[in-house]
């Protein structure tokens, strides 16, 4: 919403089809008409009860993703991986997540919003596609194993997770379904 100004203004700039006093009166009204900020739309079009399951979604698959693993044993063998851009000494130090923020990224715009995108055969796309494939090849290889031997559990980590964060759970939905309402509106 906040940048709906300024595509107000830039359409307004670009019409060759408006007379003098139509141009006045939007100029006027685009100089007297402050800037929306985007906190209103952020609160009004994201249920914060799903931040607060995000988290508690992530604390308790993290928790059980690393008991009982060697996470030292994972990070050591993605660092002999050699994906291309991924610091090992940075994912040994801080971690896989900051180690991954290092990895090369398709430049702003660049990136396809549907297979058809002609922005799906340019090569930065492609490169990062690239380093992707051998990222999850590697990731796939220092924990397949414990993968395999731990996949069954995690229906358990679900069902837990759900009696837990029923509650939680269930406003979330209600909260969607008012952004679902208050978009309708907005059409």
């Amino acid at each position: 919403m906040a940048q709906r100004r300024s595509q107000d203004t830039e359409d307004h700039a670009n019409r060759d089809d408006i007379g003098e006093s139509e141009t006045s009166a939007i100029d006027e009204c685009l100089d007297t008409t402050p800037p929306a900020s985007e906190g209103p739309v952020e609160r009004r079009s994201s249920p914060q009860e799903r931040w607060r399951l995000y988290e508690a979604w992530q604390a308790a698959i993290t928790t059980y993703a690393t008991d009982g693993h060697d996470v030292p044993e994972y990070v050591d063998c993605l660092a002999e991986a050699d994906v291309p851009g991924l610091d090992s000494a940075i994912l040994r130090e801080e971690g896989l997540e900051t180690a991954a923020a290092g990895l090369p990224q398709p430049p702003p715009g660049s990136v396809p919003r549907t297979p058809d995108d002609p922005r799906a055969d340019e090569r930065a796309w492609q490169d990062f596609l690239a380093t992707e494939r051998v990222l999850t090849d590697a990731d796939w290889r220092c924990r397949a194993e414990v993968y395999s031997e731990r996949i069954d559990g995690v229906l358990a980590v679900v069902a837990e997770f759900e009696s837990e964060h029923g509650d939680q759970i269930a406003r979330a939905e209600a909260q969607w379904e008012a952004v679902e309402t208050w978009a309708d509106r907005l059409e």
